[in-house]
């Protein structure tokens, strides 16, 4: 299966009504994330499912990206700023039916995620930027790193 990791697009600093949760996607957000849609679309790991965080920055990165997609999109709360590493394995873990699997979230957690699933629990993290999506092979021998993917800013 494939398994594309993707943080959220650059959002805004503060939200409106002052909590996290609401903050939105910058217009240079909304572009990353169409761009990913893009090229997601016409890939040979092109997703067959796409789940995202409820938090509002990611939830309408996955609608942009969808909208090249056209997928119907999950929306599961493993994904958001309170869940760690291991609750996006358990839901990867539910979806391993997926022959390319999309989750859309947030950091630390995508950047704990990608050093796990190449290296190992005690990896160090690499920095996973706002925009980016993290292409993985998972199979029964492991996995590995195929691409990332980034809108130049």
């Amino acid at each position: 299966m494939y398994l594309i990791i993707i943080r959220h697009g650059k959002a805004h600093q503060h939200a409106p009504d002052g909590s996290d949760d609401a903050r939105e996607l910058k217009s240079r957000g909304r572009h990353q994330a169409r761009w990913l849609g893009g090229q997601l679309a016409g890939a040979e790991f092109c997703p067959t499912r796409l789940i995202s965080s409820p938090v509002t920055r990611a939830l309408q990165t996955a609608e942009c990206i969808n909208e090249s997609l056209e997928l119907d999109l999950v929306v599961d709360p493993r994904l958001s700023t309170r869940c760690g590493a291991s609750d996006v394995v358990d839901l990867i873990g539910e979806h391993r039916d997926a022959a390319a699997l999309a989750t859309v979230g947030h950091n630390p957690t995508c950047e704990t995620l990608v050093a796990t699933l190449l290296r190992g629990p005690a990896a160090h993290a690499d920095p996973h930027r706002t925009g980016e999506a993290f292409v993985l092979r998972v199979d029964g021998g492991g996995c590995e790193l195929i691409t990332t993917l980034r809108a130049d800013d």
